[in-house]
């Protein structure tokens, strides 16, 4: 009989986190059958072989020969696993019993067949549950995105679910056929808005994504990004924003979007050199940089989803309920940009290319 679900948790160096999501996973509450529990080692030189055999002999694991990231690891082991549906869960989380039960349910009910839902995400809380890190979340126009965080007592008072833009990578339930079919993640993203290109891709092609309200996560924040060095993360910022825009926008969003894109990343490394951040500048300049210099890779891509799209952009502007939101890399870089007079720049580049007009009919 064919697995329901296979849950997979890619890994590097990460046994410190393994230790405590591996445990909270053996008590799923799955009616049934328990889903399939994958480690996906990307080449890891701590404990985690080591501590696998010893704790977890059993667990089913890929081992790769040299660290993938992110969106190439999980797109390898879904091409090698036959599951129905397949479950990406970080490795810095740990779930509540019945929170892959509540997203299969979301999906498998009749009206989300009815709607063509093939994905759901659930909630999630800091490790404490204190505090919610994500329940849902939109873009801005140049792609940059931005998690939805409410309080605990408007989580309780939300929709049990509802349609959201994009399935957080962290921890997500898709459809394995449908992932495949629509070419997974970009593997060109190492990672960093993996995800949400994925979840663009699929409203581009009539499939829609739920957030499941008590389907709840537990999840230390940034804690694998807080290991790798800042460099890394700025390129991935920069790079895969934009390649994301350049694939998806439909040719009348992205002749005018693109341009103000290019023009709003070098005023924001223009602000970071006259600041005297070089070392931020070098590696933001060098995200933007690799974006125009792998456009010829993303061109093919791009042309493939505009061949695939029965959606029209208009019909997905209510995913974007702030378009023009600035995003930056944290409190000091916002500070610095609202000091520097980025905002209003921006209101220049929307007026000069005008943008304004084609998010007309957002949500406010």
């Amino acid at each position: 009989m064919t697995q329901k679900i296979s849950i997979l948790i890619p890994s590097y160096n990460g046994w410190h986190h393994l230790e405590h999501c591996l445990p909270s996973l053996q008590s799923l509450d799955f009616p049934s059958g328990q889903p399939e529990v994958i480690v996906i080692d990307n080449a890891s030189t701590d404990a985690t072989r080591r501590n696998l055999d010893r704790f977890f002999p059993t667990l089913r694991r890929i081992v790769n020969e040299e660290n993938l990231g992110f969106a190439p690891a999980l797109n390898r082991a879904a091409r090698q696993v036959e599951s129905e549906y397949l479950l990406f869960l970080n490795n810095d989380t740990r779930v509540e019993p019945d929170f892959a039960a509540r997203l299969f349910e979301a999906i498998q009910n009749p009206q989300s067949r009815g709607e063509n839902v093939v994905a759901a995400c659930g909630t999630i809380l800091d490790w404490e549950g204190r505090e919610v890190q994500f329940f849902g979340g939109a873009i801005n126009f140049v792609g940059k995105g931005f998690p939805r965080r409410l309080s605990l007592r408007q989580l309780e008072s939300s929709p049990e679910s509802q349609a959201t833009f994009f399935p957080c990578g962290a921890c997500m339930l898709i459809d394995r056929r449908v992932f495949l079919d629509i070419g997974g993640f970009d593997e060109d993203y190492f990672m960093i808005y993996e995800d949400v290109d994925l979840g663009w891709r699929l409203n581009l092609m009539n499939r829609k994504t739920l957030l499941v309200r008590d389907a709840r996560v537990y999840h230390r924040e940034s804690a694998s990004l807080a290991e790798l060095d800042y460099p890394r993360k700025a390129l991935w910022w920069e790079r895969n924003a934009l390649w994301t825009i350049y694939k998806n926008y439909s040719d009348a969003f992205l002749d005018r979007v693109w341009p103000a894109a290019l023009a709003l990343a070098a005023k924001r490394n223009q602000i970071l050199l006259e600041a005297g951040r070089r070392e931020e500048f070098e590696a933001h300049r060098q995200g933007v940089a690799a974006a125009v210099r792998g456009l010829d890779t993303m061109q093919s891509k791009r042309h493939w989803i505009q061949q695939q799209r029965t959606t029209d952009d208009e019909a997905i502007r209510s995913f974007f309920p702030e378009p023009f939101r600035v995003w930056a890399y944290g409190r000091p870089h916002y500070e610095l940009f609202e000091s520097a007079g980025y905002s209003k720049y921006l209101e220049e580049c929307l007026e000069r290319f005008e943008i304004r007009a084609l998010f007309e009919g957002a949500n406010p």
